[in-house]
């Protein structure tokens, strides 16, 4: 009996692969700048998937400067290789992607990123942008172009400092444009009692978590936050089981 690829007994990867995609969830974690607890925020769920049992992986398509976002995480967590994808451009100039790129030659491709998300194994993936929603990766597309194509939930990380409530709706306005689904927002920094409210006036994103300054940055206090941010039901919201 030959199969469809024209080898006998040969699987249908095709099949296979649609499975597998069916089994693999993602959220993108963006930003309204950069420097803004992206990274730490991406640890922060990775930790808090581990500590539910749920299989999960930490993934940032496009590395710029010499500091390595995935190897913060990994320290962080704990995570293995296995559960840490390699980024598809790893550019060393700390510039926005498209710049950082040119710089060495290399454009960056969208369907390229893409590709190397369909192949990532079957899990939740937690997935960080460089920079804002806004970013140019290329002449033509941002970083909101590449989440569109990727077709992810979208959770935004915000300051608490002065300023933020105009770049932290102007984010939301800006996803909500191109019809990107928002899950929720993470306030990152000291407390600013009311700022939660203002911006709930102006946007329906949810508040999913405020994210205190750290005493220490180590996988300790990173377990510990974690566990008290995101619980398994914030979690599976999150990841849109519910």
């Amino acid at each position: 009996m030959t199969t469809g690829h024209g080898r006998p007994g040969a699987p249908d990867r095709s099949a296979a692969r649609e499975r597998a995609a069916a089994a693999k969830r993602g959220l993108f974690v963006t930003g309204t700048d950069t420097g803004i607890g992206k990274t730490l925020t991406s640890a922060l769920l990775l930790a808090a998937l581990r500590q539910a049992e749920i299989p999960a992986g930490y993934f940032k398509p496009v590395q710029t400067g010499s500091a390595s976002d995935r190897d913060t995480v990994a320290r962080l967590t704990g995570a293995g290789e296995r559960d840490l994808a390699p980024p598809v451009y790893a550019l060393p100039l700390p510039a926005s992607p498209d710049r950082a790129a040119a710089a060495v030659g290399v454009t960056i491709r969208l369907e390229t990123i893409v590709t190397a998300w369909r192949d990532l194994p079957a899990r939740h993936w937690v997935v960080e942008g460089a920079g804002g929603l806004l970013v140019p990766l290329d002449h033509t597309h941002t970083m909101r172009d590449l989440i569109g194509r990727l077709d992810l939930g979208v959770l935004v990380v915000a300051s608490t400092r002065l300023g933020t409530i105009n770049h932290t709706l102007l984010t939301l306005e800006a996803a909500r444009s191109q019809s990107l689904p928002i899950v929720g927002l993470v306030l990152n920094g000291p407390p600013d009692p009311g700022l939660a409210e203002v911006l709930a006036r102006f946007d329906p994103a949810p508040l999913i978590a405020e994210l205190r300054p750290l005493e220490t940055l180590s996988p300790a206090a990173i377990d510990r936050a974690a566990r008290a941010l995101f619980p398994v039901t914030t979690l599976r919201r999150l990841f849109g089981e519910g």
